[in-house]
């Protein structure tokens, strides 16, 4: 069961079509008797989606929680939300399956969310871009960052559009 301990998060994403590199970025804020302490994640990979990205920005951080929380999560992410919202008890009823029986994108990702969202109290809230505040400015920039981090090392390797030698 949850404890009484409230973690502030926001998450963001960002992907390079060109190329197909993407990154997020997530802020954990933890406050316990008037004092707060912060924790910043962000991570790549070299070909992705930004939806996929911005779920494993949601999922990082809350894998990132060493006990049971209360958390209030913030994301721009549309297909965070209404996958929360919307899709997960579905995904499940049909064996994380799309209806037409092929696999469905990033269920490896959702199986993750439902399971780490069963360890905590988690409230999820979304926020339309333009309503965007310092902490998203900041998990923005550590998406971005991230993203370019995926973009070179894709550069390194011959790599211009998701494919080899491109």
């Amino acid at each position: 069961m949850p404890g009484s301990e409230i973690m502030v998060i926001f998450t963001s994403s960002d992907c390079a079509p060109e190329t197909g590199a993407g990154g997020w970025g997530s802020l954990l804020r933890y406050t316990c008797k008037g004092k707060t302490s912060e924790k910043e994640l962000s991570g790549c990979e070299e070909s992705t989606t930004d939806n996929r990205m911005g779920l494993v920005a949601v999922v990082e951080a809350l894998a990132a929680l060493n006990r049971p929380m209360t958390v209030d999560l913030h994301t721009v992410s549309l297909y965070v939300r209404r996958g929360i919202n919307e899709w997960l008890p579905k995904y499940k009823g049909t064996d994380w399956k799309k209806a037409d029986g092929t696999d469905l994108p990033n269920a490896d990702l959702w199986r993750r969310l439902e399971t780490l969202v069963g360890k905590h109290t988690v409230r999820f809230h979304w926020t339309k871009e333009k309503n965007r505040n310092s902490e998203y400015e900041r998990v923005g920039e550590l998406a971005k960052n991230a993203a370019g981090k995926a973009t070179s090392v894709m550069a390194e390797q011959g790599v211009s559009d998701g494919k080899v030698g491109s």
